[in-house]
């Protein structure tokens, strides 16, 4: 009979057991699962800040293999300066055992950096020893650089019209003393700075329309050889007030009708053409090419 109550309870045991390890294991690969589709790059490292582990999307990011970064130290693997203060104030968290975000430079592989917004918490064990860290960032350069372009297009934006407005006003005077045979020259250069005015009111509204994630909602077919006539003449007057020359060097005949935007078409052509009137030196010339390029059939 004690044998036969003991084998039950080793068998009962056993089962209980091989249960346990069943939901362990699944519990396991529910966690592995969710580390190896989760968008951010996740690692985790000891106290010594080795790593211990990275998900797939920490590969893709950083560019390293997993052989060169497991039991690699976290640091020395990623900081470029090693004493940047955003990686001091870390260090210093770490230290004191706690949790930190924030934004850090990181260092890929290859030696390109990114911006990234970083996130670290310690791990403890059953008996709350403090056993690792774990880690999240994701790269946040996009993010940055198109905060870094709006604040340079709002300061340059900002720049820009005081220069037409000034004109505006100065050519606005003048016509008011001196109504004569130069009237027709004045509200030429009036419209044109209007027009100028115009352009820059739209690519704000264009800033406002990106923020919006409204950028090209239709695409048209687009006639090239009309653009760039129109464009090319809407700033051969410029061009020759700075004593320049503007000239269309050729159009295809085999030019192809395109799908976009017109209007954005015209402007990005525009800014590339005033780009060229404000630095080439009087006297010269200024050639706008139109060529059909053939890649891959």
């Amino acid at each position: 009979a004690a044998v036969c109550e003991n084998t039950r309870l080793v068998e009962d045991l056993e089962a209980e057991v091989e249960a346990q390890t069943a939901e362990i294991l699944a519990e396991k690969e529910k966690i592995d699962t969710i580390l190896r589709n989760v968008g951010d790059a996740i690692a985790m490292f000891g106290l010594d800040m080795r790593i211990q582990y990275v998900n797939p999307a920490f590969i893709e990011l950083t560019g390293y293999n997993t052989h060169e970064i497991l039991d690699s130290n976290i640091v020395d693997l990623f900081v470029q300066e090693k004493y940047q203060p955003e990686w001091r104030a870390l260090s210093t968290i770490i230290a004191q055992q706690g949790s930190w975000q924030g934004e850090l430079v990181i260092q890929r592989q290859d030696g390109r950096t990114y911006d990234a917004t970083f996130t670290i918490a310690p791990i403890f064990d059953a008996d709350d020893h403090l056993i690792g860290y774990v880690s999240s960032h994701k790269d946040i350069s996009r993010l940055k650089n198109l905060d870094r372009a709006r604040q340079h297009f709002i300061t340059s934006v900002s720049h820009q019209l005081r220069t037409p407005v000034t004109t505006l006003k100065i050519y606005t005077n003048l016509l008011r003393k001196n109504w004569s045979q130069k009237t027709e020259t004045y509200l030429q250069v009036l419209d044109e700075q209007a027009d100028r005015l115009t352009r820059l009111i739209e690519d704000i509204l264009e800033l406002t329309r990106l923020d919006s994630g409204q950028v090209i909602s239709v695409w048209l077919p687009v006639d090239l050889e009309r653009l760039v006539k129109d464009v090319a003449a809407g700033l051969k007057n410029q061009a020759a007030a700075a004593g320049l020359t503007l000239k269309i060097e050729n159009i295809p005949a085999d030019l192809p009708i395109v799908n976009g935007d017109q209007v954005q078409l015209g402007q990005s052509l525009a800014e590339l053409l005033e780009n060229a009137i404000t630095f080439t030196q009087s006297g010269g010339k200024i050639t706008l090419d139109v060529q059909v390029v053939e890649k891959d059939d």
